[in-house]
C-alpha cells in the first residue's frame, strides 16, 4: 500500500511539467482501483475537435468475496453450490467536453455517457436455488479533470451520477424468500445484489480515478 502511494505521489509531481499538446488524437486509460475488487475498468477516448472527444468505457467486475464464500461454505457443508458466475460487466459511450477547447491537454470536463451492462449470479442452498440474469441501462452525467504530462502520461479524476434502467429480468427465486423482507433485502439485495423483479429504476453514482497514457 505504501508502494502504490508513492506512485501516486510520484505521479502527480515529478513526471513532468503539465502540457498543452493540440497534436494528441487518442489516450488509453485504466484504473488502479478496480483491480482490488476483481475488476478490470479500462477507456479508450479519441480526440474529435479541441472541443470535444468520445469516450469508450468499459468494465469487468468478477465477485471474489460472494465466489470465495459459497466454495467456503459448500466445502463446510456440503449444502452449497455455486450455479452460476457472479460477476457484472458494461460497456459505454459518451461525449466528453473539454471546457479548455485545447484537445487532450489539461482541463476540467463535462461528459454525458450511457452504459450498456449485464449482471449474474446464481447459487443452490440444500434445496434452494437462487439465480438471477438482469440487463441495463445507465444514462449518466460525469464531470472531472484531465491532467496530461509532456511524456503523454496522464490522469483523470471525476464522478458521475445517473439512473439504471433494468430490464430482461430472469430470476429463479424461490417465493418465501422474495415474501420474507429480512431474506429480500439482506441475502437477495445486500448480499446477492439481485434487484427486485419489479424494480425498473435506481439511482447510480460513480467515481472514476485512471491512469493512462495519450498519443
Amino acid at each position: 500500500m505504501k508502494k502504490l502511494l508513492g506512485f501516486f505521489v510520484f505521479a502527480f509531481f515529478a513526471v513532468g511539467a503539465l502540457a498543452e499538446n493540440n497534436d494528441r488524437t487518442m489516450a488509453f486509460s485504466i484504473s488502479p482501483i478496480a483491480a482490488i475488487f476483481g475488476g478490470v475498468d479500462v477507456m479508450y477516448q479519441m480526440k474529435v475537435t479541441d472541443f470535444m472527444s468520445v469516450t469508450v468505457p468499459g468494465n469487468f467486475y468478477y465477485s471474489w468475496g460472494k465466489g470465495s464464500l459459497v466454495k467456503f461454505m459448500a466445502e463446510k457443508t456440503g449444502k452449497f453450490e455455486q450455479t452460476k458466475a457472479p460477476f457484472d460487466a458494461a460497456i459505454g459511450l459518451g461525449a466528453r467536453f473539454l471546457l479548455a477547447k485545447h484537445g487532450l491537454s489539461d482541463t476540467f470536463y463535462v461528459e454525458p455517457r450511457v452504459y450498456f451492462g449485464y449482471e449474474q449470479i446464481g447459487l443452490r442452498v440444500g434445496d434452494y436455488k437462487i439465480e438471477s440474469e438482469t440487463m441495463r441501462l445507465t444514462p449518466m452525467l460525469k464531470f472531472g479533470w484531465d491532467w496530461y504530462y509532456d511524456s503523454g502520461f496522464y490522469i483523470s479524476l471525476g464522478a458521475g451520477i445517473g439512473m439504471h434502467a433494468y430490464f430482461n429480468h430472469k430470476q429463479d427465486v424461490p417465493a418465501d424468500l422474495k415474501k420474507n423482507w429480512a431474506s429480500r433485502t439482506i441475502l437477495l439485495g445486500w448480499f446477492l445484489g439481485i434487484p427486485p423483479e419489479d424494480k425498473t429504476f435506481s439511482l447510480a453514482a460513480e467515481g472514476e480515478f485512471k491512469l493512462g497514457f495519450a498519443f
